[in-house]
């Protein structure tokens, strides 16, 4: 899900299906993709503060979507340089059902990006 086109090489034909449009406005796209399936893996690179991110993360909209076990590898943007402790992640993701594995500045990733891994353990059921 991204409103920019994909990247048109390193890609295997049928094994990724791209939804041209940003998460929240593509939701029943997905759901309609999707069937009686859940995501088991999800890439995100989405521009946006690291807490907005997790926030997304851990909201019904993307919980109806993932299901338990899911992996997420997420590009996380520092805003103004700085970083968001990774503790205050952490903290975030478990309690909306996420278990950080990793939080880490990869080689691939710019000045001001991170990378996160996280496994979701437990579905979050709304009120």
């Amino acid at each position: 899900v991204a409103p920019c086109l994909p990247p048109g090489r390193g890609l295997q034909a049928g094994a990724v299906t791209h939804v041209r449009c940003k998460l929240e406005d593509g939701a029943s796209a997905l759901e309609d993709l999707l069937g009686d399936e859940l995501f088991d893996c999800v890439v995100c690179d989405a521009n946006i503060h690291p807490l907005a991110l997790i926030a997304i993360v851990c909201s019904e909209l993307v919980g109806r979507l993932v299901n338990s076990n899911a992996l997420l590898n997420l590009t996380v943007k520092l805003t103004n340089g700085k970083d968001v402790p990774k503790e205050v992640l952490e903290e975030k993701l478990k309690e909306g059902g996420y278990e950080m594995i990793s939080y880490r500045w990869l080689f691939s990733n710019g000045r001001k990006e991170r990378n996160l891994v996280c496994r979701r353990v437990r579905r979050v059921r709304s009120a």
